[in-house]
């Protein structure tokens, strides 16, 4: 076995168990010679290093650029560069513990200030909430958890009341909670799929029922009653229209002219691409604002050819046009925001980027004579430590319109790093990753410090979970 490999290296249960602490991976640039160009360059290259007994990834869009757990050894490592990795607040000139929040009634270290201040914006003086309980057992476990922090909560107006027929969800005003079996919920999937869909047609752009497992309610015990009441809390404010809290970046970021000055005054879109059992498959996006507000979502149904989940230019087009009108009111109602933002979990093409733009090409000349530049992000998980509190950086390069490069980036919390590709017209490679800390604060409905969804997309990907769900219990 060489040095720093190994043939299977363990889980993280082995890891926690034996208490290994895990193999940094390391980036790396091949510097040598490479008959093929671009991925056939790539695969090449990995297929030499397995030969020798090293197991590499390469970044899409950057042939040359690998990720190894581990050192490269010798005489290998010869035709590679380490890119090496930096903390995240040298790499971004802050992190995510400089981040604070804002609250109606004063400002917090940590979403889980919710608990004794009042969220941060609400367009109602009273909150009308009716907590639907299955049996009184949930009734009782809910008041139980929830009573050291409804004191000072003098907006909410909290009813319970016996859920005798899931209808019942359907009807009335303001937020609903529901408070189910896992066997009801197992049972009647259908139902409360249909019932859960039509909750997102409210006025709010969001929907304004949550639904709790009752029997992981009554197993929740003293250390998790703090983070279950704030994470209810939030959601119940969220999904009331309120913005829970505002999320302040380190002041420092707020001086002059910086990019990140964009974030609070920008539009987000969120999209996701969904496929059922049966091979349907939906698109649905949700336009947000920039202190969190959901404006509305949006669905279509498109085919896709084979196993791929990619868009064709005639699919993509009619998508965006769908999206289109709505940026366009948002525009015509608020002013053109400071940066438009698509931003979801799959990586962009760069036949993408080229096509995204096609079809709004009027538009976007529209708001670039106007000075509103364009961000395209894709994020997903890894298997990749490279320390946590620390970024890598690879690229950017020049693309047509702007700049491409991607991210590593483990944040305190994370078990591994998320990468983070991004197209951009505004060429300063830190926005991206700025944005996606941003992002993941803007995530009322769980506060937890190790989720890694930025808001959009965590929203749209529940969006979707319901539609799909709806379309094979019709199909069944």
């Amino acid at each position: 076995m060489r040095p720093g490999f190994r043939s299977t290296p363990p889980n993280e249960k082995d890891r926690q168990s034996y208490n290994i602490k895990p193999v940094i991976s390391k980036v790396y640039e091949f510097t040598g010679q490479c008959n093929e160009k671009g991925e056939e360059c790539a695969k090449r290259i990995k297929w030499a290093l397995r030969k020798v007994g090293i197991e590499a990834r390469h970044i899409r869009g950057f042939s040359r650029i690998f990720v190894a757990e581990g050192e490269i050894p010798e005489p290998y490592a010869a035709g590679f560069k380490e890119i090496p990795s930096q903390p995240i607040s040298e790499a971004l000139g802050f992190d995510e513990h400089d981040i604070t929040y804002l609250f109606g009634n004063g400002r917090g270290i940590t979403p889980y200030d919710i608990l004794r201040l009042e969220p941060y914006k609400c367009h109602s003086n009273v909150i009308d909430v009716v907590m639907y309980y299955e049996n009184s057992e949930y009734r009782k476990k809910l008041k139980e958890l929830l009573r050291p922090y409804l004191l000072n909560k003098k907006q909410l107006s909290i009813k319970y009341q016996k859920l005798k027929w899931l209808d019942d969800l359907r009807h009335g005003q303001g937020v609903k909670v529901a408070l189910l079996s896992e066997n009801a919920l197992n049972r009647m999937l259908e139902t409360i799929a249909k019932i859960k869909v039509g909750s997102y047609k409210s006025e709010l752009g969001v929907s304004t029922l949550q639904i709790v497992n009752g029997d992981k309610l009554l197993k929740i015990g003293v250390d998790g009653a703090e983070y279950f009441a704030a994470n209810l809390l939030s959601a119940i404010y969220f999904k009331a229209g309120c913005v829970p809290f505002y999320v302040e970046l380190p002041m420092r970021l707020n001086a002059g002219d910086n990019d990140a000055l964009r974030l609070h005054r920008a539009l987000y879109i969120g999209v996701g691409i969904g496929r059922s059992e049966s091979g349907y498959v939906k698109a649905a996006a949700v336009i947000m604002t920039g202190h969190g507000e959901i404006l509305t979502y949006l669905h279509h149904d498109f085919r896709s050819n084979g196993k791929s989940m990619e868009f064709d230019e005639n699919e993509l087009k009619k998508f965006i046009e769908i999206i289109e009108g709505e940026v366009e009111n948002f525009a015509r109602r608020h002013g053109e925001p400071a940066l438009l933002a698509v931003v979801r979990s799959r990586q962009f093409h760069e036949s993408e980027w080229r096509s995204i733009k096609r079809p709004f090409s009027r538009f976007w000349l529209s708001l670039k004579s106007r000075g509103v530049p364009v961000l395209l992000m894709s994020w997903y998980d890894t298997k990749d430590y490279i320390g946590k509190g620390n970024a890598v950086q690879i690229g950017p390069k020049e693309v047509k319109g702007g700049i491409h490069g991607v991210w590593l980036l483990q944040l305190s919390k994370f078990k591994h790093a998320v990468q983070l590709s991004y197209y951009s017209t505004i060429k300063n490679p830190v926005l991206p990753a700025t944005a996606y800390i941003y992002l993941r604060e803007l995530d009322f409905t769980s506060l937890t410090k190790n989720r890694t969804k930025p808001a959009p997309v965590k929203y749209v990907h529940k969006y979707l979970k319901w539609l799909i769900r709806t379309y094979d219990r019709r199909n069944a």
